[in-house]
């Protein structure tokens, strides 16, 4: 049983190798939620950008329907 248990302990990582995993992981968590956000903020601007252009489009188009309309 005592050599099983330190058969375990010696496949276990060193607590530094451990810290040293978390922080990857932390800075890899970190740089995806900064990428995320820059590509919500372009979907957001072209967005916008959209709404924009069918809004003008939408003012240029509203004459030439009352014009078409009996009158």
């Amino acid at each position: 049983m005592q050599e099983r248990f330190q058969q375990v302990c010696g496949a276990l990582p060193e607590r530094e190798q451990v810290q040293q995993y978390a922080q990857q992981a932390t800075t890899r968590v970190s740089q995806f939620a900064g990428n995320a956000k820059g590509t919500v903020q372009q979907t957001m601007k072209k967005m916008k950008r959209s709404g924009t252009d069918l809004g003008e489009k939408t003012t240029q188009l509203t004459p030439v329907g009352n014009e078409m309309l009996p009158g």
